[in-house]
């Protein structure tokens, strides 16, 4: 069974998302299954990855302030095909920071931000994150929209790896990764709206990232 990581700060048990309707294709009798994507370059194992790494990516523990960038809540509930909850996930996010940059050795550092934090599925299969917008990053030739990646780890069943992916950047459309899902209504599952939360934290924005996963138990 993966380590289940829990928020020192706050609870699950409030992270259902009234916000945005789940990612399914509209008028569809099943929900599509969030497609995999790629684990890039810098999901952090060992060294990489933190001590700290609850579901505030923005605190550090020991320092003082938290992390530069645009605060972010992303939430969401794991599923199945057939819509029953997925308690007991652990939800892996990584990212790069407002400027960019992965907390990694392979390109660079921000000893401000977390970058990396997991926390275990509620008994309804909900999980909330509070992060920072991350930058988009890359080169000319090859030049990456703002995401964030994921790692679902249940018991019995293959690892889930995604991205998440931000509904107003218009390098969506020229991403290859992304646009490496042929099917539509699945590459729109991975893409989320961001609205303005003052509710939770002034200032913020919300949004919703259901994960449903296809690999039988």
């Amino acid at each position: 069974m993966p380590h289940h990581v829990v928020s020192r700060r706050w609870t699950l048990a409030g992270a259902a998302s009234t916000l945005l309707l789940p990612a399914t294709t509209v008028g569809a009798a099943r929900p599509i299954a969030t497609p995999s994507q790629t684990e890039g370059p810098f999901y952090p194992t060992g060294a990489a990855r933190p001590s700290d790494r609850d579901a505030d990516l923005l605190i550090l523990s020991g320092r003082p302030g938290q992390a530069a960038g645009d605060t972010i809540y992303v939430k969401g509930r794991v599923s199945t095909l057939d819509g029953a909850a997925i308690s007991g996930a652990e939800v892996q996010i990584w990212q790069a920071n407002a400027k960019g940059v992965y907390n990694h050795p392979s390109d660079g550092n921000d000893p401000t931000f977390q970058g990396f934090g997991a926390v275990a599925t509620d008994a309804e299969g909900r999980y909330r994150f509070r992060t920072l917008r991350p930058a988009g990053y890359g080169s000319m030739f090859f030049r990456r929209p703002p995401h964030i990646h994921f790692k679902v780890l249940i018991r019995g069943r293959p690892v889930l790896t995604t991205q998440m992916y931000f509904a107003d950047e218009a390098g969506n459309s020229r991403d290859g990764i992304l646009n490496s899902v042929d099917n539509a209504a699945a590459r729109a599952a991975l893409i989320v709206p961001f609205r303005p939360s003052p509710a939770i934290e002034p200032g913020s924005q919300s949004g919703s990232f259901d994960i449903v996963i296809s690999a039988p138990a």
